[in-house]
């Protein structure tokens, strides 16, 4: 059964390698039809651009009104959550 581990690994490396070429062509396509870089390398890691940051304030407030809904619960008309906090 030594075998079946090691499968296991090169499944996951390569199911990464997968996501890794799926984000990167996300990335270009947004950055073509945007026409901004959305982020650049700096010698202390990732920067985004101006258009970059307004892309993720959007994207952030478009992922919290999505969750919304889930954290209301179904008939509820309360503007706040009714998830218990932790």
């Amino acid at each position: 059964m030594g075998g079946s581990g090691s499968r296991a690994t090169s499944h996951r490396l390569s199911s990464q390698s997968d996501t890794d070429a799926a984000v990167s062509l996300h990335v270009a396509s947004l950055r073509k039809e945007l026409g901004d870089q959305l982020f650049v390398r700096t010698s202390s890691g990732l920067a985004f651009t101006p258009g970059g940051l307004r892309l993720a304030t959007h994207a952030v407030e478009m992922l919290g009104l999505a969750d919304r809904p889930i954290q209301e619960g179904p008939g509820s008309t309360s503007p706040t959550s009714s998830r218990p906090s932790t």
